[in-house]
């Protein structure tokens, strides 16, 4: 949950997160649960649209 995530990012703030749930994206940002910039794909999702998302995200520097 974007919940979750919030404490894990403030435990760690390095850490990169990505959102993958069967929640709509357009809800998920209604509801607050995930910024607009959030890496963020709705189930169901391929196994090789998850690995471009890591990858993407994976090489994104660190933010300051």
């Amino acid at each position: 949950s974007g919940r979750l995530a919030q404490h894990v990012a403030e435990e760690f703030p390095d850490i990169k997160i990505a959102f993958v749930t069967g929640v709509p994206r357009f809800i998920a940002l209604g509801s607050g649960m995930v910024q607009p910039d959030a890496p963020y794909m709705e189930k169901p999702v391929s196994p090789d649209a998850l690995a471009g998302l890591l990858r993407n995200l994976l090489a994104q520097p660190t933010r300051p």
